[in-house]
């Protein structure tokens, strides 16, 4: 029991990765979630841009995979790529916006928004239009993070 308490060490964590990625390695895989795995190992080494890298291969395989798309936006704005990352997600939702206007993706798409310029209510604006012609009913318009006086 002692054992399963302690934290792992980073030498620990590294050996396991490490692991994890031989094992990864031998298999010829052309699933979307193969990419994936890879993308998150590749997290786990902070290397952001080989991660986007598997998260964009595991969408070549499944282009609806909303998680690959949510995370290879993410380590490109981890890579300081911040425009990148805002268009992969903006070409997500644009490319099928029945499928990808997910709350997830939208709040974190209006989160780059506010990181990528002070004046961010423009593009927001125009995702509340794609919102309203394709999303759910019972879509939180409020991941749209817009001032309380703008309609919405």
């Amino acid at each position: 029991m002692e054992r399963i308490l302690r934290r792992p060490t980073s030498i620990g964590m590294n050996s396991r990765i490490e692991s994890i990625d031989r094992n990864l390695s031998h298999i010829s895989c052309r699933r979307a979630d193969c990419g994936v795995c890879r993308g998150f190992l590749a997290i786990a080494r902070d290397q952001f841009v080989d991660a986007a890298g598997h998260f964009s291969r595991a969408l070549e395989v499944d282009s609806r995979n909303i998680a690959a798309a949510n995370n290879r936006a993410t380590c490109w704005l981890y890579a300081n790529q911040l425009a990148t990352a805002v268009s992969s997600l903006e070409d997500v939702i644009w490319d099928d916006p029945l499928y990808a206007l997910q709350e997830c993706v939208v709040f974190n798409l209006c989160s780059l928004y506010d990181l990528q310029s002070g004046n961010s209510i423009p593009k927001k604006m125009a995702l509340l239009e794609l919102i309203n012609a394709y999303a759910h009913e019972g879509f939180d318009r409020s991941v749209l993070k817009l001032p309380q006086s703008t309609p919405q």
